[in-house]
Order: C-alpha cells, then structure tokens, then sequence
C-alpha cells in the first residue's frame, strides 16, 4: 500500500522520495495503514457483524478472480451475472518514470503559480512512454515496516481471521531497485524539457525555466537531490544587533529541523541554500540596495536545532543606511527568499 500510494501522490504532485515519504506516512499512527484502528471506527458505525473481510491476494480469491469473489460474498446468486468491464492500460509509472516525473514536481511544485499546467503537459508526455510496475521498497525497509505494524495486525488477525497464522507473511524477498536509463527515458526527458521550454517562459521567465530544466535533468539522472521541505524549518534570531567600527554585522542565529531529514548548507558554489539578509525602515520597508545572503557551512540533523554565525557588511555608502531600524533574516533556495511561503523561515533583530 505505501509504495500505491506513493505513486498516487507523485500524480498529485509530490516531490519526496519514496524513501522520505514512507518514513513519514507509512506508520501504525496514520490510521490509513493502520487495519486495527481503521476497522474499529467501522465496527463502532456499523457493529463488527456487519464487517466481512477478506485477504486481498490472488490465491485468496475465489478461482484467482476478484470479481467472483466479490460478487460471492454480496450474494452467491450473482456470481456469473456481472460482466466485467474491460481491463483499463496500466497507469502506473516504471521507475525511471517516477524519477521524471518526481524532477518535474520539484521544479514545478504545487505552490508554484502558472505550474500546473507545465506538470499535466509534463506528466502526460511521461505517462506515454514510461508506463510500468514503481520502484519497490528494499527489503530492511520493508521487514522494518512489517515489524512497526505487527502489534496491530496481530489483533486483527486474532480478531477477524483466527485460523490465520498471521494476517501477513513476513517479507523475505528483496526486490532490485530498477535505476536503469532507456532509450523511452531518454526521449521522454526530452520530450519534457521541450514541454517546459515551450510554455515555462512566458509564465515563469526564462531563469527560472532553465534552473527547473536542470534541475529534472540532476534529478532523474540522480545527480541532485530532492529540495528540502522548508515548511518544517523555523529561525530564530537575538533582539539586537550592532556593526564593529568596519561596518560588520555579526548575527547568531538558531535554526530549528523539525523534518524527518538532515538539512545541509555548505559554503561550496553547489549548494542552492543560503541565509539572506535585508535592511528595513521602521515601517518595515526593505531598504534599496541593502540587502544580501550569507553562505555558511551547517548540517541540522532532524529534529534537532543549531547556532549559526553570519557576517556581512552592508554598504554604509549607500543613501538609505541611517534610515535602517530593523534586519530581517530569511533561508534563500535558488535566490528565492522562502519566508514568503513560509513564515517561520524568518527571523527579526533590531538595529542600534
């Protein structure tokens, strides 16, 4: 089910690994997965009496068929009287299509405006050439999920299936994880940095256009990593700061990781994030010219938070510098500054 539902999600528009995404969803607290407590808010509705469950598995169907079984357990008399509909193509991606398919949903997020119409024009070209069985999760991974529901399965299976041994076999199977590149990959990589230079331009401009190009390219090559989800990110900053007689300012700040993943900066040209600094008036104003960003060299772990040092030195020369009051610190991906979207992505200090 987690690896279902990934690729659902990735159609929607998700840009999280599926590694990232199982790790945060697939566990017995999100009742979706959790049979135990999905099951008990049904027998509390409708009586447990009322609840008719059944393995959802091919050798568990009657005759290897999921309509006959179904239609058994309605109503024997039916069985043989519903004509199936034909079997619809497989909609699933193969996963050298998610890899694209995940760099396009980066590129172009949901809360990016003018982008969803990239993504369709994107996805679709995908779906034409990349069709296929998702990529699997490993088998640590999986044993490890088994283990985290096994308490509630069990109750389950006491419950609803007591001639059952288990509700589930215990995974022992490991599944190769597919990162081959093919000829319809290549092409439809292609196809979609047409897509994104024929209609990202006029919406998004030319810059953005050719860093979310590369970025689909670094991504479903595996030559970058997925951006960071700055919504579980917080900054901090002390109340007052003031410039040495050089015309520095230094700033610690505290960055708080409340992700299920490290967040790195790193002073290396390669490295999209940064710390941005602007001057404001007292009405809270940006100043012209006196703003900038600082790259520093930090690893957050998640769920953890660190100190940060920032130096820098606006330009005293300039004709707004008496009329700073305050500094406003922001995380910059890309030269984007982030608090826009994200609030807690911003810290305030005042100058004296």
């Amino acid at each position: 089910m987690c690896t279902s539902w990934y690729s659902t999600a990735l159609k929607s528009g998700l840009c999280r690994t599926l590694e990232a995404f199982t790790e945060k969803q697939c566990r017995p607290q999100n009742y979706y997965f959790n049979y135990e407590q999905l099951l008990s808010r049904w027998a509390g509705s409708f009586g447990q009496g009322s609840v008719d469950l059944a393995i959802y598995d091919k050798s568990e169907f009657l005759e290897g068929d999921l309509l006959k079984d179904f239609t058994y357990r309605i109503d024997p008399t039916l069985l043989g009287q519903l004509k199936p509909y034909e079997q619809q193509a497989n909609q699933s991606l193969s996963p050298e299509g998610q890899r694209l398919l995940l760099g396009v949903n980066c590129a172009f997020p949901r809360t990016q405006g003018g982008a969803e119409s990239i993504r369709v024009l994107c996805r679709e070209e995908i779906y034409n050439l990349l069709k296929g069985r998702g990529r699997q999760l490993d088998l640590p991974t999986r044993k490890s999920i088994y283990e985290s529901f096994l308490e509630s399965n069990t109750k389950v299976q006491e419950t609803y299936f007591p001639n059952r041994k288990a509700l589930f076999p215990v995974p022992d199977t490991d599944v190769p994880i597919d990162e081959e590149f093919s000829k319809n990959g290549r092409r439809a990589l292609d196809r979609v940095l047409q897509v994104v230079r024929d209609n990202g331009s006029s919406l998004l401009g030319s810059q953005y256009v050719k860093e979310a190009q590369q970025l689909i390219e670094d991504i479903y090559l595996g030559h970058a990593g997925i951006p960071f989800d700055w919504g579980n990110v917080s900054l901090f900053g002390k109340g007052l700061i003031k410039a040495n007689r050089h015309g520095v300012m230094h700033a610690s700040l505290v960055i708080r990781n409340t992700s299920t993943e490290p967040l790195e900066f790193s002073e290396k040209p390669s490295c999209h994030y940064s710390i941005g600094w602007r001057l404001m008036d007292k009405a809270g104003n940006q100043l012209d010219k006196l703003c900038g960003n600082v790259q520093v060299e930090k690893v957050i772990p998640p769920g953890t938070f660190r100190l940060v040092s920032v130096a820098f030195r606006p330009d005293i020369g300039s004709d707004n510098i008496e009329k700073a009051c305050f500094i406003e610190f922001s995380f910059i991906e890309r030269g984007k500054w982030l608090n826009e979207e994200h609030p807690l992505n911003s810290a305030w200090a005042l100058l004296v």
